[in-house]
């Protein structure tokens, strides 16, 4: 119980710095059944505006976060394999229906470069 609420301090500390650093747009790879302080509240807190992404390859879980959902035109819940990242990314962009369509993300965390600085 312990590590499952230290994983959701980290989760919003994390939406948090991102969303006040400029991000707007986020992509939940592997998303789950949702619980409270998902990471479109969080966003939504901090930029009204905010975009998010739920991708989940179970079926009901996308039909439960779906439901949930149902008012929120800039959150969507695809249902996609997390080995294809790039047709998850589509299945959300088209999701979002009209002007609320989803853009490649424009910040984040970035992979080290191999030989060069962190």
């Amino acid at each position: 119980m312990a590590g499952a609420r230290a994983n959701r301090a980290l989760l919003r500390r994390a939406v948090t710095h991102l969303a006040r650093d400029g991000v707007r747009q986020f992509l939940d790879l592997g998303a789950g059944l949702p619980t409270k302080d998902n990471v479109h509240a969080i966003a939504q807190r901090v930029h009204p505006d905010a975009r998010t992404v739920y991708v989940d390859h179970d079926s009901i879980v996308i039909l439960h976060a779906r439901a949930l959902l149902v008012r929120d035109e800039q959150t969507a819940a695809v249902q996609a394999d997390l080995h294809s990242v790039r047709p998850c990314w589509r299945r959300g962009r088209n999701s979002g229906g009209g002007e609320g369509r989803f853009a490649m993300p424009g910040g984040g965390p970035q992979p080290a470069h191999p030989g060069g600085p962190d």
